[in-house]
């Protein structure tokens, strides 16, 4: 399972890399704030909780945080504040070992 996980991460952070993972939105300013939002707290911390396990399991940042953004369609500026919110509300207390 987790070389699957590992192959995952790198194709995913070589398709993003070519296509070129900066999303820019008609609404840049208040394009992540409106977006987490629009995401339930149940589905902000299964994201937060999600990129925290990839990372412990040994993905780089980078290839984690491109998978969540593809897996869940989010943009940066969104998985940006959803990562703020739980370092802030100490989701990671929440998270199982």
């Amino acid at each position: 399972m987790k070389n699957r996980t590992q192959f995952f991460c790198f194709i995913a952070f070589v398709v993003l890399s070519l296509i070129g993972s900066t999303y820019v939105s008609a609404n840049a300013g208040n394009d992540s704030l409106y977006a987490s939002a629009k995401l339930s707290e149940y589905e902000r911390k299964r994201i937060f909780s999600e990129l925290v396990r990839l990372q412990d399991s040994g993905s780089s940042k980078e290839e984690s945080e491109a998978v969540i953004k593809l897996t869940y369609s989010i943009s940066s500026e969104t998985l940006l504040s959803i990562l703020m919110e739980g370092y802030n509300k100490g989701w990671l207390s929440e998270i199982d070992g």
